[in-house]
């Protein structure tokens, strides 16, 4: 088998909870959305025998990576922390949009080599922080919302050129006119 049906039967297997997600309004599944339309029509150019450019094969790579990893990530806290409780879910959406924008800004730190102990610490903080909020089912407000806010911009340089994944994704989708 290879990568791109290796991604169909993925995708399948999470269909059932993307759809939950998208019928529940999370907004979490935008961040996810764009990426799964992009790998979709890869993998569809590949199955249908076409050729992919090395570029479109890097970024398939990179996609199902990254849509794996988050994917998991985000399962795991719905069936284990959330015990399947989708409206549960949903009230802290926020602050799981948070988690995937902290890892999106730590892989830009990391491969730029800029990811010192000061930012490390903060990026813990934060995590520590969300962990805490879901984990002990606190009530979110506007202020932990506005920290996180104020921790992310902090740990980003400030002249940097990041952009989150599901803006790179989304510009993808955008120039492949999947809209």
């Amino acid at each position: 088998m290879d990568i791109y049906n290796d991604y169909i039967n993925f995708i399948n297997e999470y269909e059932d909870f993307l759809y939950d997600l998208k019928d529940n309004d999370l907004n979490i599944l935008l961040f996810f959305n764009d990426c799964i339309n992009v790998m979709d029509y890869l993998s569809k150019k590949h199955l249908d025998g076409n050729t992919l450019e090395m570029e479109e094969d890097e970024v398939f790579d990179i996609g199902y990576g990254y849509l794996s990893n988050s994917l998991y990530d985000l399962k795991y806290y719905y069936e284990e922390i959330f015990k399947k409780d989708i409206k549960m879910m949903k009230k802290y959406d926020d602050l799981l949009i948070y988690h995937f924008t902290l890892d999106d800004i730590k892989g830009y730190l990391i491969s730029n080599d800029q990811f010192d102990s000061e930012k490390e610490s903060i990026f813990n903080d934060c995590e520590d922080l969300i962990e805490d909020y879901i984990s002990n089912h606190k009530e979110v407000t506007n202020d932990i919302l506005f920290k996180l806010q104020s921790y992310s911009e902090e740990i980003l340089p400030k002249k940097n050129d990041f952009q989150p994944a599901y803006v790179v994704f989304g510009l993808m989708a955008d120039e492949l006119d999947l809209f």
